[in-house]
Order: C-alpha cells, then structure tokens, then sequence
C-alpha cells in the first residue's frame, strides 16, 4: 500500500496524510491480529485447565 503512495509521483505534501492513513491502517491490522491471537491462545489456556 505504501509502495504505491511513494510511487505515485504525487508532491510530498499530498503523499504524507495518505502515507500516515496507510501506516495507520496497517498498524491497525497487526494490532488486530495480535490481540485475536492472544485472544485465542487465553482460550486454549482456560479450557485446558479445565
């Protein structure tokens, strides 16, 4: 995603709000999917000690 931004040939002006709402979006993802594997692994943990 931000391969495409920084190739875009756009001023860096316009290039740096898209590249920051990237960056975002992409944090946002990992975040989410280490949350759902802590998540996950709580789950495993609890019902093994069952």
């Amino acid at each position: 995603m931000l391969v495409l931004i920084l190739g875009s040939g756009l001023p860096f002006a316009q290039q740096a709000p898209r590249c920051i709402i990237g960056t975002m979006i992409i944090f946002g993802i990992l975040t989410i999917s280490f949350k759902g594997i802590e998540y996950y692994e709580k789950q495993l943990k609890d019902e093994s000690e069952k």
